[in-house]
């Protein structure tokens, strides 16, 4: 696998079916998806499918969820707490709640966008 480089900066945000932005979370993902992919090179036991959706997020574009993958999401980012518990990067934690809770706001109708740099 190839070294990740990452974005500075993935931001995260609700918007209308319409594309009209709802809610800007003020979030950054960035860090995270860092954290995943270090996770994703170094660990055997973490693999392509445990993470499949959070690991589709793009860096450097953007990635539309839509209300009914959210939930998948959110799982996987549960998921990712464990794994970043037992490597003792507890700041990531309240991050990543952070970002549960906005995602959690998604309704019927609504997209998710993360913004890559």
């Amino acid at each position: 696998m190839t070294q990740y480089i990452g974005a500075q900066d993935i931001g995260i945000v609700r918007e209308s079916e319409l594309r009209e932005i709802i809610e800007d979370s003020n979030l950054n993902y960035a860090l995270i998806d860092k954290m995943l992919y270090k996770l994703y090179e170094e660990q055997k036991d973490v693999t392509l499918k445990d993470f499949s959706w959070l690991l589709t997020i793009f860096c450097y574009g953007d990635t539309y969820f839509n209300y009914l993958q959210v939930p998948h999401v959110v799982e996987e980012l549960e998921r990712l707490k464990i794994k970043i518990r037992e490597k003792g990067q507890q700041q990531l934690i309240g991050e990543i709640d952070n970002i549960i809770s906005f995602l959690k706001k998604t309704e019927i109708g609504d997209l998710v966008r993360f913004i890559g740099d």
